[in-house]
């Protein structure tokens, strides 16, 4: 074990106990990292003074999706991780009102292109991941039919062509793999 300057603290033969530990808190992942000399009285207890190395980091997640239950769309969730007003959305995607707005959030109406491209644009994140549920939907048809057309491919003459297509198509199909 070295600290910052790469000195060694400390004999791993000496060592007691070593933990890493992280918790959420409002949104930050806070990580504490301590490791503790053997010379605490019992297995378990220790004085500050045993502690050879401690080390505690404060991180701010970037925003993931969860792949098991995907929504639709994660646009409240940006508008609101932004402090933006569904009139103040509105307004940037050149819209009157921000009834549109609240017809996307709960996935009554699907943007088109153009809308969804406007979104990335002000939330400064991916097509695929503001509208999650509907990307891995659109991604298990894609792949479902990706395999039909191997099913075809493999049907014809192989030469050069015919491979690189299989190849691509059967990274499409097992794209959807989770």
């Amino acid at each position: 074990m070295t600290n910052p300057a790469g000195r060694a603290l400390f004999d791993r033969n000496q060592l007691v106990w070593w933990n890493t530990v992280s918790t959420k808190l409002l949104g930050l992942v806070i990580s504490c990292e301590v490791a503790v000399s053997g010379k605490g009285p019992l297995l378990g207890q220790f004085y500050p003074s045993d502690i050879v190395w401690f080390k505690l980091a404060l991180s701010f997640p970037t925003f993931t999706p969860m792949a098991s239950s995907q929504l639709p769309n994660y646009l409240l969730a940006n508008r609101k991780r932004l402090a933006l007003s569904q009139d103040d959305v509105a307004f940037l995607l050149g819209t009157q009102s921000g009834a549109k707005i609240c017809r996307y959030e709960r996935f009554v109406r699907v943007p088109s292109l153009e809308t969804a491209l406007a979104y990335e644009a002000i939330f400064k994140r991916s097509v695929s991941e503001l509208f999650g549920g509907l990307y891995r939907k659109t991604e298990g048809a894609v792949a479902e039919r990706a395999k039909t057309l191997i099913e075809r491919t493999n049907r014809r003459k192989p030469n050069q062509q015919t491979t690189r297509r299989r190849e691509a198509l059967t990274d499409l199909a097992i794209a959807q793999l989770p």
